[in-house]
């Protein structure tokens, strides 16, 4: 009797490991806050005129750039825009020239001449308000020094003392009375002189 034949060995299947999966949060974007370019400055301080305590300066000089009549309207977007750009180099001048003093600028109106600009400056208080000499030139070396893109024409920086003191004239007290009561003493005493004379004869 012949024994069957056992049939080859069959292996079991092997397991491989699966590492388990792992699920990141997305990277949020990276937002990048880089300077305005040069011309378009963004506008942060105000622009308010002085309050009764404050001090002020008026500023005119020319810039080099050609006079366009968008300029004669304070709301158009040709005089925001350089408005703009003016009071914030003035503004970064003169507190680098005057800080903590200093509160902020205004322009007024452009006018032709290439562009003619008629600014204000406000200070904290009158009692620091500078000379016109001294804003003058603290202006003109700030800008030197700062590499401003105003490019003002040499020799049409002014500035001008803006503060008007108002003295009020009392009126004159009198001790004469009246026109109505002059006129009445005198009448009285022409009667009294009357009848002196009619009584002694």
């Amino acid at each position: 009797v012949t024994s069957p034949r056992a049939g080859p060995a069959t292996e079991a299947p092997s397991t491989i490991p699966v590492p388990p999966l792992t699920i990141r949060p997305s990277r949020q974007p990276t937002t990048i806050v880089t300077d305005p370019p040069i011309g378009t400055t963004a506008q942060t301080d105000s622009t308010e005129p002085p309050a009764p305590g404050e001090g002020s300066l008026g500023l005119e000089f020319s810039i080099d750039q050609t006079f366009t009549e968008d300029l004669l309207n304070s709301t158009s977007a040709g005089f925001r825009t350089l408005a703009n750009n003016v009071t914030s180099e003035v503004n970064r001048a003169y507190r680098n020239s005057f800080p903590g003093t200093f509160s902020r600028s205004l322009v007024n109106s452009f006018s032709a001449g290439s562009v003619v600009v008629d600014m204000t400056l406000v200070f904290n208080n009158k009692s620091v308000v500078p000379t016109t000499s001294n804003a003058v030139n603290a202006l003109q070396e700030a800008l030197n020094s700062l590499s401003s893109f105003l490019n003002i024409i040499p020799g049409t920086l002014n500035a001008s003392v803006t503060d008007t003191i108002i003295t009020t004239v009392q009126p004159t007290a009198t001790t004469s009375g009246s026109p109505k009561q002059t006129i009445n003493r005198t009448i009285l005493m022409c009667f009294s002189l009357l009848y002196f004379l009619i009584t002694r004869h």
